[in-house]
């Protein structure tokens, strides 16, 4: 991430797998990327990808892969990358190849072959191309800071007796999410699942539609959200928290606090601004302190108080993903790198995501 606003003096360590020879600074007037693959089998496209970039008239997308020669880039989204769409493309040396993955290590493992991919376009932090689903900004003209009386209007819509909602259609995952919401109902939360894995969501056809006008309205009336992620990896935190932040006004439930405190962006992730249940000793207690927190509209309001010096600033964002993509491929800063070991490197190996922790923490309950 290039902006200079605020530094989260992060300072990750380069990939093991990677060797970067010096950069040469250059200028381009313009560059050319090509999409040699489908973007979850749907097209990527200048309007869709670059349409609020502020380089877009400098930078062009295209899936024709007859520009490949002339192409300053070839990016293979990784769940659509097959060894169908990297025959026959002719390949220059100084071109870059960019893999886009945003889903975790343990659903969408790297497909690209080892010694073939240059830069990496993922959520994490460590990516050549930093492609996070959202991350805190500080307030400016078009993102204004909310004030008390907005804030008591939040309040104002918490009208459902039950105090949580959740979303949800993949029921199956390996950090066992579902048995975790299991034992806090048993413990008295009192919850609305919609979904796949509870009724048939209003006016919403299932998560599919997370980002949609019919999510915000069903959820804003509640004063929490589940935001259990499928995996417990780090900096895989996706809309299921933003989004909850950013449209929903409610407060974000999360598994482990320091996968969130550990984000980047122009600034830290509020403490404040969501529950974790590695907080708390047991179901019991967590709910307990749910319960105390949806009934006092003071205690409610303290964990919106990050709004009045923060916001969620999301897609389309000038300085991530393909935006960042176009400013680097523009710089001319073109390392001559490639990575030996993608998988290794995104997290192809038991303990790289901590997919136990519900077992752990139900185990160790008191």
């Amino acid at each position: 991430m290039t902006t200079q606003r605020k530094s989260l003096e992060i300072s990750p360590e380069k990939p093991p797998s990677v060797a970067k020879s010096e950069q040469v600074p250059s200028s381009k007037e313009s560059v050319v990327i090509v999409a040699a693959t489908k973007f979850f089998r749907m097209e990527i496209s200048q309007e869709r990808f670059l349409g609020h970039c502020s380089l877009r008239d400098k930078c062009r997308i295209t899936e024709d892969k007859a520009k490949v020669a002339e192409a300053d880039a070839v990016v293979f989204h990784n769940a659509d990358f097959s060894i169908m769409s990297q025959q026959n493309l002719p390949r220059r040396a100084d071109q870059v190849y960019v893999v886009v993955n945003i889903e975790s290590p343990v659903n969408s493992p790297m497909h690209p072959p080892n010694n073939y991919i240059n830069w990496t376009m993922t959520f994490r932090h460590d990516s050549d191309i930093w492609y996070p689903y959202a991350y805190f900004a500080t307030p400016d003209i078009a993102h204004p800071a909310l004030t008390d009386e907005e804030l008591d209007k939040i309040w104002s819509q918490k009208t459902k007796n039950n105090i949580a909602t959740w979303l949800v259609s993949n029921c199956d995952t390996k950090n066992d999410r579902k048995l975790l919401v299991t034992k806090l109902i048993e413990s008295g939360l009192t919850v609305d699942i919609w979904g796949g894995c509870g009724n048939p969501a209003p006016a919403c056809a299932g998560v599919s539609l997370q980002s949609s006008e019919c999510v915000k309205w069903l959820v804003q009336p509640y004063k929490f959200y589940i935001s259990f992620e499928n995996t417990n990896c780090p900096d895989y935190v996706t809309e299921k928290f933003f989004e909850t932040l950013r449209s929903r006004y409610a407060i974000p439930i999360v598994m482990q606090r320091k996968l969130y405190e550990d984000l980047r962006g122009d600034v830290k992730v509020p403490p404040n601004s969501f529950i974790a249940v590695d907080d708390f000793k047991s179901p019991a207690e967590l709910v307990k302190h749910l319960n105390k927190v949806g009934n006092s509209k003071n205690l409610y309001l303290s964990y919106h108080q990050w709004r009045k010096e923060y916001y969620v600033k999301f897609d389309p964002m000038d300085d991530t993903g393909y935006c960042e993509l176009c400013r680097r491929l523009l710089q001319g800063t073109n390392a001559q790198k490639s990575y030996a070991d993608l998988g290794a490197w995104y997290g192809n190996k038991p303990d790289f995501c901590d997919n136990g922790f519900v077992h752990r923490w139900l185990a160790g309950a008191k």
